[in-house]
């Protein structure tokens, strides 16, 4: 029994040095597929198969152009027949259904050598040409990887000033044209959550929260949800500019962080919703905190009195709020009439 193991596997061995493909029969058995013609397109995609897998990275790029050289074509057309005005373009025609898997291989043979942007091209235009080749999903996929490791690119600069490598255009082409191909799935789910990260990174938080909304609305199931949740209150939080400016961003992050608790308390736990809460309530009342001291200085120390007391509804309990009812007892009660003074007296 060992031999006969011993013998199978050596003759295993030998077929898959040979690059012999096998197929399953129906006795359950594997019988050798025929050899592909000489100089049959099939001949040549397994040739570039064979660099590939030998790691013969400038060989397999030769035999991919060679190839695509032989089997495709370029036309010229005009989109819109008869107008002068629209510039004619340039289309690839395929003189064979193997293009896709070609292209394919030689997109992997310029990655392999560092060459991501020519690579990128390979698979974009697989995945935009060629929806029906086998090798369109591994395409899309591998466009979501190059977007990935740009998205990671510190951009460089000449002098300190010009950009010389800046991936940002491409990052979102890609990352968007992927989610677009493959809605609902996995790779889109990712696709939208690098893309998430990406705007976090670059600190464009209005486009952090959209993208983080959009991910949760496609992928509601997502075991990623909490993170897509904390990019949405880290975001908003991040657009606030300082106590005299908008409060859309922190009134949005405190609806937010209010529904989490009280909808899913364990999850909200998780990221600590709580205390993230508790922070975005100090900004807000230091905010609207501002109105009141700019009433007081525009000569208005009873809208400066009116706005302290409706505070006092919403934020009487943060740790700023005795500080500000201080503020209101020295500052604004000696100037507003007696009748109103109560405004101050009564605050909690």
């Amino acid at each position: 029994m060992r031999t006969f193991l011993f013998m199978l596997v050596l003759v295993g061995t030998s077929n898959i040095a040979s690059g012999q493909a096998f197929r399953l029969n129906d006795e359950d058995g594997w019988s050798p597929l025929p050899e592909p013609a000489a100089g049959s397109a099939e001949e040549g995609l397994r040739n570039a198969r064979r660099a590939i897998a030998r790691e013969a990275w400038d060989q397999a790029e030769t035999i991919c152009r060679d190839w695509l050289t032989r089997f495709t074509s370029t036309a010229r057309i005009r989109p819109l027949l008869g107008d002068q005005d629209v510039p004619v373009v340039e289309v690839e025609q395929a003189q064979s259904p193997l293009v896709g898997e070609v292209r394919l291989l030689l997109g992997d043979a310029l990655r392999a050598r560092g060459e991501l942007y020519p690579a990128a091209v390979e698979y974009e235009t697989v995945a935009r040409s060629y929806p029906d080749s086998p090798a369109w999903l591994d395409a899309v996929e591998r466009c979501y990887e190059i977007a990935v490791i740009w998205s990671k690119q510190e951009p460089e600069f000449l002098l300190g000033i010009f950009p010389v490598s800046d991936w940002t255009e491409e990052v979102e082409e890609l990352l968007i044209r992927v989610q677009e191909r493959v809605p609902g799935s996995i790779l889109a789910e990712r696709a939208g959550f690098a893309l998430m990260e990406f705007y976090f990174r670059e600190e464009n938080y209005r486009l952090t929260a959209d993208m983080a909304a959009i991910v949760l609305e496609n992928h509601p199931t997502t075991p990623q949800a909490d993170l897509a949740r904390r990019r949405i209150v880290d975001a908003n939080r991040r657009l606030w500019k300082g106590p005299e400016n908008d409060l859309s961003g922190l009134e949005e992050a405190s609806s937010i962080l209010s529904y989490f608790i009280a909808e899913d308390p364990v999850a909200a736990q998780r990221i600590n919703s709580a205390q993230q809460l508790r922070e975005v309530q100090e900004d807000l009342v230091q905010s609207e905190w501002s109105t009141a001291q700019w009433y007081l200085r525009s000569g208005d120390p009873v809208s400066a009195a009116y706005e302290v007391s409706r505070l006092a509804d919403r934020y009487a309990d943060t740790a700023l709020w005795p500080k500000i009812k201080a503020w209101a007892t020295e500052k604004v009660r000696p100037l507003i009439p007696i009748p109103l003074r109560s405004l101050v007296d009564e605050l909690p």
